[in-house]
């Protein structure tokens, strides 16, 4: 682990809002269509922190593919491998990539001042998808 990565994993702030971000994902998962426009409000509302959010999704599914592949992997989420073992199980290769295709998309959308809501919102709905 670099120094760099130390000073994150012991940084409070980081931790909660890495912590966080799964709950987010966690919620997700089993919403209806006013729980997905719930968390949608949510993320919008902490704005400063809507990027991190998306940059931890981002890292999550990373490590949903990684795991697929590879079991021995090194994982982002480790005291997670229980919960990822249990999604890896649900997504296809195809709908890990789809996501993390989704979350590139909305990243650079907001960055680019793309009205915020619209993306989340859209961005819950493809996560949400099945397929």
């Amino acid at each position: 682990m670099s120094i760099t990565a130390e000073k994150l994993m012991n940084n409070e702030s980081f931790l909660t809002l890495r912590d966080e971000s799964i709950k987010y994902l966690k919620r997700l998962e089993n919403a209806d269509m006013i729980g997905l426009y719930k968390i949608a409000d949510e993320l919008v509302a902490d704005k400063s922190h809507l990027i991190e959010v998306l940059n931890f999704w981002e890292l999550w599914y990373r490590d949903i593919m990684v795991y697929k592949t590879n079991k021995q992997a090194i994982l982002y989420y480790p005291d997670y491998e229980a919960l990822l073992i249990d999604i890896c199980t649900k997504l296809t290769y195809n709908k890990i990539s789809m996501s993390l295709k989704v979350l590139q998309k909305s990243r650079i959308d907001i960055s680019n001042n793309v009205y915020a809501m619209f993306v989340v919102e859209n961005l819950l709905l493809d996560l949400k998808e099945k397929k």
